[in-house]
């Protein structure tokens, strides 16, 4: 079996892939912002329904939780609480964890 001969590419070509990429850029990433902001306007009716609920039973409605991504970084995220208020003093006791 052969080998396919190899590509070289110049820099010129390289260096006119990196404007090219720059300028458009943002025309790519343009329609997710769109979308994403007209799917928030839709929900934000129905999450500031389950906020209330949420409050109604106590105080805290969101709760801060670390998480760890795809390259191994902690990042903060918020998030609707979905346990009863005060669980962990409200447990019965001799329950394990």
């Amino acid at each position: 079996m052969s080998r396919p001969p190899r590509m070289i590419v110049s820099p010129e070509v390289v260096r006119w892939c990196r404007v090219y990429w720059c300028r458009t850029h943002w025309l790519r990433r343009l329609p997710k912002y769109v979308i994403a902001c007209v799917l928030l306007a839709i929900t934000l009716p129905l999450l500031l329904i389950v906020a209330c609920a949420i409050r109604w039973e106590g105080p805290a409605v969101l709760e801060r939780q670390e998480r760890i991504g795809c390259s191994g970084r902690r990042f903060q995220m918020l998030k609707f609480r979905t346990t009863v208020y005060d669980a962990e003093h409200a447990r019965q006791p001799g329950l394990r964890r």
